[in-house]
């Protein structure tokens, strides 16, 4: 009796509605004896692969659902460093090392002492800290820690003294209580604020500053005889209190006006008029920086001269000598916009402008393309032909190329940062024509799937990137050459016409429908539904 039943295959035809098909589909042929006799092997494999260990490796302990749980088998927990259990036929129990464990309760010992001397030293610390400090020095302390309270006398400023206060050193002073039987004849120098003290013995010799209202100076007491040349200013003249009936005609020239005296303040509205200045007699050296403003241009252009927003730091800065605005941030000029030297205008960074185009970073606007430049290599264009970009291209996610013959928008090339490129397509019937089963069509069978080598290679170094977790070790995969030898379809190749890649939309089909022929046959061979 043979060991396998003999297996007939027998075309039959399927029809459905509006297509029919013929396809092969196996028709088992065998006694009942040769029946129970496959059964017996299949039962006596099936117990032997049953008593064979497993080896997990998962985030949760196996419960038996995938295979029966066997004595012994192992699983590794990969959500907690991979730590061991074994199946002891009731339960899984942890077989890590016991060395693992008194080493860590070696070092968490070793972590409370640590924690211990730590403690005893900030302890230490805070004692010696909660002691007031006084420093002596010309300069306020900045090498802290500070305590509230701590003195410091400033040796330069005649031992004045501050105290640290809220964070910060804040001078003060001694109260009335703090100084007792402070008498005049305790007194060797300075000044003492008339305000504060009462005197009874005041004449002219004692006053050294202030004024005497005109109430206090008898009339017609002063006159030129008792003024000395020159103590009188504008500051002391009451505003509106000299008009010109109290000058006499050309009493007052220039000689007897004190350079920069007389102010705009002190020039009533519209009083000096063109026909009040002698010709040439003012000129930029009687002209106070800063007091001719915008508002007192009549209307006009500026030219052959430099103009710039303020005289500080930070400022702009227009060139009638190179034509171009200068911008200026911490006493640095930083950057320019001018003519190019051919066409257009540049916009640039640098210390000097440059019109020709050549100091980067740059942007450069002409009348055929702008450009937008780092390097003289690495810039992007854009013209009337198109867009131009020279260097590396880098994008956060992924760069798309949309196709403009469709509005649908997985029809686009895209560039993933995995670094795969792909073409994308709609998969809805919307999109699509001349639907048809995949068998049915001889040049896309998928038969050749079953010939197609699987591989397992390593990367070449210059091509994965070092820090990769798959760099220098073999990987799973196919060689886009034998997918175009064996299933052509599914093989993409570059502009160039030489094979680059395989693509998984095509294979998986194919793979698909193989897995449904091969399922329709167990079906019928074990003879259910």
């Amino acid at each position: 009796m043979p060991l396998c039943p003999q297996i007939t295959i027998t075309p039959i035809t399927v029809t459905s509605t509006g297509m029919s098909q013929t396809s092969i589909v196996p028709i088992v042929a065998a006694s009942t004896e040769e029946i129970d006799e496959l059964q017996v092997e299949i039962d006596a494999v099936e117990v032997s692969v049953n008593g064979k260990n497993h080896i997990y490796r998962q985030t949760t302990a196996p419960d038996g659902t995938v295979y029966p749980l066997t004595e012994g088998d192992v699983w590794f927990d990969t959500d907690d460093g991979n730590k061991q259990y074994y199946w002891t036929g009731t339960a899984w129990v942890s077989v890590q090392d016991t060395g693992i464990a008194a080493a860590q309760a070696a070092s968490a010992a070793a972590v409370a002492a640590a924690a211990a001397a730590a403690a005893a030293a900030t302890a230490a610390q805070t004692t010696a800290d909660g002691k007031n400090k006084i420093y002596r020095q010309t300069t306020m302390p900045t090498a802290g820690p500070f305590s509230e309270g701590d003195l410091w006398f400033d040796t330069d400023d005649d031992n004045k003294f501050y105290r640290y206060t809220s964070g910060a050193f804040s001078a003060f002073s001694l109260g009335n209580n703090a100084i007792a039987d402070l008498s005049a004849t305790k007194l060797t120098a300075g000044t003492i604020d008339a305000s504060v003290i009462t005197v009874s013995n005041i004449n002219a010799g004692n006053i050294s500053t202030g004024f005497l209202a005109a109430a206090r100076i008898q009339a017609a007491s002063l006159d030129a005889s008792v003024l000395v040349a020159g103590s009188i200013t504008a500051v002391q003249i009451t505003a509106g209190t000299i008009t010109g009936a109290k000058i006499a005609a050309g009493t007052i020239v220039a000689s007897n006006i004190a350079v920069a005296t007389i102010t705009a303040t002190q020039i009533a509205g519209a009083t000096i008029t063109a026909a009040e200045i002698a010709a040439n007699t003012i000129t930029a050296a009687e002209i106070a920086a800063g007091s001719i403003t915008v508002d007192r241009l009549t209307a006009g252009t500026l030219t052959a001269f430099t103009l710039r927003t303020s005289s500080g730091a930070r400022r702009v800065t227009v060139s009638a000598s190179t034509n171009s605005i200068s911008f200026m941030e911490s006493s640095s000029t930083v950057g320019h916009i001018g003519p190019a030297a051919t066409d257009g205008v540049v916009v640039h960074y640098g210390s000097t402008f440059n019109p020709n185009v050549t100091t980067y970073p740059l942007s450069y606007v002409s009348s055929n393309s702008v450009i937008i430049a780092q390097a003289a290599t690495k810039y992007v264009e854009v013209s009337s032909t198109g867009v131009v970009m020279n260097g590396n291209v880098y994008t956060l996610d992924a760069f798309y190329n949309q196709d403009a013959s469709t509005s649908a928008n997985a029809a686009n090339t895209r560039m993933d940062t995995d670094g795969r490129t792909r073409r994308s397509t709609a998969s809805s019937a919307r999109f699509k024509e001349e639907i048809v089963d995949l068998l049915t069509v001889a040049d896309l069978n998928p038969s050749g799937l079953l010939s197609l080598p699987i591989r397992a290679f390593k990367f070449k170094s210059d091509y994965l990137d070092a820090t990769d977790n798959r760099s220098g070790i073999l990987v799973p995969g196919l060689i886009a050459e034998e997918v175009a030898e064996h299933y052509p379809i599914a093989a993409d190749c570059g502009a160039d016409g030489l094979v680059e890649n395989w693509n998984e939309r095509f294979i998986i089909p194919g793979m698909l429908a193989l897995i449904q022929d091969l399922h329709g046959r167990i079906v019928t061979l074990e003879g259910k539904a």
